[in-house]
């Protein structure tokens, strides 16, 4: 077993790409004044958690604690803001005792960050606008294309029953569907480098499969 390492496959074949989330912001920005690697320890020089907590009791008011916060924050993610592009989500999932977050990925110290809201619709119709982005960017199929969708697992928790939905959204009655949910994304839309995502779509329209037929 490697630690921090992983194995990449290259395959020589024509695709197109699209990233969508779905998230919009309720509050924000905040300034990320501490943070190591994925844990968020400051925000506004105070810690994380009190200001994670007011911020979506003023936005909602829905009361956090300790006791509820996962259940809470499955619906109010983070959003690293980002100049001139789609913001990048970031998914926290533990209080520590000292009111630190700790987020599935990392968040840079003097970023800024907006506490997100999200719902069955919006995450619908972000997973269409994905499929929409990666056929514009595949243009026309020269052979046997798929479509290939890579979704986070939270999502699948957050939509419960509406999760068929999301799947009818990105389905093409001329390819193949098929995919996995996972614990974050990496992807690379064509406009800049690899990025690791959560609580976001990813769909890949991949050509070539099926020519040896």
């Amino acid at each position: 077993m490697l630690v921090d390492s992983a194995v990449l496959a290259v395959l020589d074949m024509p695709s197109g790409v699209g990233v969508s989330h779905g998230w919009t912001p309720i509050s924000g920005p905040h300034k990320v004044t501490r943070a190591r690697g994925n844990v968020i320890q400051s925000l506004n020089w105070r810690p994380a958690f009190d200001v994670y907590r007011e911020a979506v009791a003023q936005a909602t008011g829905r009361e956090v604690n300790r006791e509820n916060f996962f259940a809470i924050s499955k619906s109010h993610p983070f959003g690293i803001i980002r100049l001139g592009d789609e913001m990048i989500v970031r998914d926290p999932i533990v209080v520590q005792e000292d009111g630190s977050l700790v987020c599935v990925g990392e968040v840079p110290q003097e970023s800024h960050v907006d506490i997100l809201v999200g719902d069955a619709d919006s995450l619908v119709a972000a997973a269409r606008r994905a499929s929409d982005l990666a056929e514009s960017a595949f243009g026309e199929p020269p052979s046997a294309p798929i479509t290939f969708f890579v979704d986070c697992i939270s999502r699948v928790l957050f939509l419960e029953d509406d999760f068929g939905r999301e799947l009818a959204a990105v389905e093409s009655s001329d390819r193949p569907l098929l995919g996995a949910l996972t614990l974050g994304e990496i992807a690379n839309a064509g406009r800049s480098y690899l990025e690791f995502y959560n609580k976001t779509a990813v769909v890949g329209i991949l050509s070539g499969f099926g020519e040896a037929e």
